[in-house]
């Protein structure tokens, strides 16, 4: 895969003015420069084998080769713009290349077998990969050109010259892992899952080596509640190793903590409705946040600062499948509250809650080849702190909900025609508002043709 797309933004809109009042941009402002590219390209190869025993156990190996690449000229547009003047912006451009290789591969081995009457299963695998990830960047060798009036901003801002390229970091990753679970059949209704992973993660860079060794255990109980119910409790451990560096160049520990959930499982009208209602919470340290207005020594990399004591809250509710003939519903929502040790917000940004419904019919008698569906998909408000002139001040997203429509038509089992509509309403709104803002998609019309071999 191939992109090549010019005008290219790195970053987002101002949120507010420098009096702190909310902006209120059309959905076409910018903040590109005529000059920026993000030129990237993606390589996949993989490959799958697969063998049966004869007395039910099953190998499975599984090998990945990914190739990325990128040579991006961006421009980042910091601070606000005065509400009157439209001055005070400040540029950051930049101009760096990436490559990232990695080979990866797995071996698994699964299967049953019966003892006291009830039938057990077992997974043993093996995972390992090898990375090396280049980052490099050519520095800036002429003055920076002034931003001026933002409401004039029209992208004929300057491209600075460049010098040759640099290396920031380069990184040699090894990930090696030991994994298994037993599913046992204690009793007829009740199942128990025990696990666990140990991993080996190994990063050696410019400046240091990071080292991680670490079991991770996982449990969990299923019980049968009745022909169409089934309950569950689960727990594992997590640890992630990131490479978020903080304002000092340091990276940040990894992520480290628990995860608890519970929950009910339903499968309705003879297996063609499921539903699922889940309960969980998490307790994390070393969560990267943004350290807003900070970089990475001697890069152009946003600092990042390890939160602790997170703990995320909430739940989740989903229903899915077909209520009558040719009637099918997906339905559900998500419930999530994170806050660190001192009770504040963690990802403020983010909505707490979001819920979405989406139903199509497939027309009865002569109208059979015709399905016709539509959806509703809702957010809760966001909040975001936004620092201007030495100040934190919060900009504020209501909720807000957007709408689609569909429609296909099949001319025959192998072609048909399928037409979408997405945010029917043309709702203006941002899908992100972590220090500055990104709209997300106004009205949108799509066509696919589908042929199938």
């Amino acid at each position: 895969q191939a992109n090549r797309p010019t005008c290219s933004t790195w970053g987002g809109l101002p949120l507010v003015f420098t009096n702190g009042m909310p902006a209120d941009w059309s959905t076409s402002k910018t903040t590109a420069a005529n000059w920026t590219r993000w030129n990237s390209t993606n390589k996949n190869i993989f490959a799958n084998l697969q063998h049966r025993f004869g007395n039910d156990w099953k190998l499975k190996a599984n090998f990945v080769h990914r190739d990325s690449a990128y040579d991006a000229k961006l421009l980042y547009l910091m601070r606000q713009p005065d509400i009157t003047t439209g001055l005070g912006m400040a540029a950051l451009p930049n101009y760096s290349e990436y490559s990232f290789q990695q080979n990866s591969a797995d071996l698994q081995v699964t299967g049953g077998w019966e003892l006291g009457g009830r039938r057990h299963e077992a997974v043993v695998g093996l995972s390992s990969s090898r990375a090396r990830e280049h980052k490099a960047g050519h520095a800036r060798t002429s003055p920076l050109q002034d931003v001026g009036n933002y409401y004039q901003w029209d992208g004929s801002y300057a491209e600075p010259t460049w010098g040759p390229l640099t290396t920031s970091s380069l990184d040699h990753t090894r990930q090696d892992a030991l994994y298994g679970a037993l599913r046992l059949s204690l009793a007829d209704p009740v199942k128990l899952i025990v696990g666990g992973r140990q991993s080996s993660w190994k990063v050696r860079s410019l400046s240091e080596v990071r080292d991680h060794n670490v079991f991770i255990p996982y449990a969990g109980l299923v019980l049968d509640l009745s022909e169409g119910f089934s309950a569950y409790a689960s727990y594992t451990d997590i640890f992630q190793p990131q490479n978020y560096r903080d304002r000092g160049g340091s990276y940040l520990d990894p992520v480290a903590g628990k995860s608890f959930e519970i929950g009910i499982k339903g499968e309705h009208l003879d297996g063609r409705l499921n539903s699922s209602l889940s309960v969980f919470r998490i307790q994390q340290d070393n969560v990267a946040q943004l350290d807003e207005g900070q970089v990475v020594p001697g890069t152009t990399d946003f600092a990042y600062y390890g939160a602790k004591g997170v703990t995320s809250k909430g739940f989740e509710a989903q229903v899915s499948g077909e209520l009558a003939t040719g009637w099918n519903l997906s339905a559900g929502i998500a419930h999530t509250v994170a806050r660190d040790a001192q009770g504040l917000s963690i990802n403020a940004w983010a909505p707490k809650t979001q819920a979405q419904l989406f139903t199509s019919y497939r027309l009865p008698g002569g109208w059979n080849q015709l399905t016709v569906g539509g959806g509703l998909q809702w957010q809760s408000r966001t909040r975001a702190s936004v620092f201007v002139a030495g100040n934190d001040l919060v900009f504020e997203q209501k909720s807000f909900a957007t709408a689609s429509l569909m429609a296909r038509y099949a001319f025959s089992p192998r072609l048909s025609l399928q037409l979408n509509l997405n945010n029917l309403f043309n709702k203006k709104y941002y899908v992100n508002i972590d220090g500055q803002g990104q709209f997300g998609t106004p009205r949108q019309a799509m066509a696919v043709l589908n042929y199938k071999f």
